[in-house]
């Protein structure tokens, strides 16, 4: 049966993602979450809990973020009145090589500080929000992190999320976003061997967050392709309570995503693809 390590993004950014998080992780719904050190709801012990509670393994990763929202320290030469830019911005910069390695390299280990601080141990896994983890320059800072505070695959250490997808699924699908993240997953995927660090297999989970979108019929078509491969599959989700948090561009999209894995019918297309929720080498 294949198996699938469904993440929920973005815990930490407020109450209503970490509630939603936490139910649907105690209920078996979830085998991943990744954390946003730089969150205003960025806590550790209701997750702490709700794993333990938990009937299957749930992992905790750090989820990088270098966009939208102000970073733990200063970062005068990439931010604007204390705020990380757009991942328009930042994805422009990165490939113009106009962004200081330096001053990355010390707010990833202030975040990844944050979150051994709030933890008491180290993530699991580490990706970034808005993929900022396979954007040029950003990754090499990256996988340094790792290596560094993590160590090699051969030393037991975590996994670092990759973006790619098979390309028969991105000509049968064609998504232009999900198209140019397999595209940059490619060096970010080699760049990680050369530094024998492990990752996931493919990706799904890439969509328009648009409210009037079905996320069923969304899960359902990663389900389907995730029952033609082979290995590993990762699939992000980003649900959320009902809220009005202004810095939450998605917000709108949140509840649909958690009502539907916290659902029956969940729990049908499951079994309906025969996909598992499971630990990444299961």
């Amino acid at each position: 049966m294949p198996c699938i390590i469904l993440c929920a993004d973005d815990y930490g950014l407020n109450s209503e993602v970490n509630n939603a998080i936490n139910s649907l992780v105690r209920n078996g719904r979830l085998n991943a979450v990744s954390c946003m050190a730089v969150g205003n709801a960025f806590t550790a012990p209701a997750l702490l809990e709700a794993v333990s509670e938990a009937p299957l393994p749930v992992e905790i990763g750090l989820h990088l973020t270098l966009t939208e929202y102000a970073p733990l320290g200063a970062m005068p030469k990439l931010t604007e009145e204390d705020m990380l830019p757009q991942v328009e911005r930042l994805l422009i910069k990165s490939h113009l090589r106009q962004i200081d390695r330096s001053e990355i390299h010390l707010e990833l280990e202030r975040q990844f500080d944050a979150f051994e601080t709030a933890f008491g141990r180290k993530p699991d896994f580490v990706d970034g929000h808005q993929h900022v983890q396979i954007f040029p320059v950003i990754r090499d800072e990256v996988v340094n992190l790792v290596v560094s505070r993590m160590g090699a695959a051969e030393a037991g250490s975590g996994w670092v999320r990759c973006c790619d997808s098979p390309a028969s699924d991105l000509f049968l699908s064609p998504n232009l976003r999900a198209m140019l993240l397999a595209a940059m997953s490619r060096r970010h995927r080699a760049r990680l061997a050369r530094a024998g660090l492990r990752s996931n297999d493919r990706f799904y989970g890439v969509n328009t967050f648009d409210p009037a979108q079905s996320f069923r019929s969304l899960m359902q078509g990663w389900m389907r392709k995730v029952t033609r491969r082979k290995g590993h599959t990762l699939i992000m989700c980003h649900p959320g309570m009902p809220g009005s948090d202004p810095t939450d561009p998605i917000a709108a999209r949140r509840p649909d995503e958690y009502s539907y894995l916290a659902s029956a019918d969940f729990v049908e297309d499951l079994e309906r693809f025969e996909v598992a929720l499971a630990p990444r080498a299961c």
